[in-house]
This record gives structure tokens, sequence and C-alpha cells, in this order.
């Protein structure tokens, strides 16, 4: 098997159990084309929010200068932090 293929393998056994969760192929390839790192379960449990790959590429301003999706995929923040965030910035 190639590379290319064991990438594939790898990728579709992390984002098998998204397809369960409400997500769509179409969703999933959004996802991992979106350049934001986030763990499979959490961007199931963002897009049941509404929220858009675009949106946890936002950064922060503060000292840390990380991501929305950076502050959630290290355990900084939760899921419901970054929605309540991504909700505040769409009302700004």
């Amino acid at each position: 098997m190639t590379a290319c293929g064991l990438v594939s393998l790898k990728l579709a056994g992390e984002w098998a159990s998204t397809l369960l969760e409400g997500l769509t192929i179409d969703d999933i390839v959004l996802w991992l084309r979106s350049n934001v790192i986030v763990k499979p379960d959490d961007a199931a449990a963002l897009h049941r929010a509404g929220v858009q790959p675009d949106e946890v590429g936002w950064t922060y301003e503060d000292r840390a200068q990380m991501t929305l999706a950076e502050r959630l995929y290290r355990g900084w923040w939760t899921v419901e932090r970054v929605v309540t965030e991504v909700e505040g910035r769409r009302q700004r």
C-alpha cells in the first residue's frame, strides 16, 4: 500500500465515528481541508453547534496569540467555550 493510502486509512479510521454524529463526507472534507487542527469528536460537536471550520481559525488577541482551534486542541478551552466565543464574534 502506498503512503497516501495509509494516510487515507488512518484518516478514515479517525473520522469514521463522526459520520454517526451527523457529519457528512463533505463536512469531513471541509474540516480536513480547512488547515485547522481539531480532533474529530470536537469537529463533530462544533458542527452540531453550527460552527464552521474557518471560524475556529480566528486568533484570539492575547499573549498566547493562538487560534480558537489551537486552544481547543491543547485542552485549554472546551468546545462550549469556543462556541461561545464564535457566537460573540459573530455579533460584533
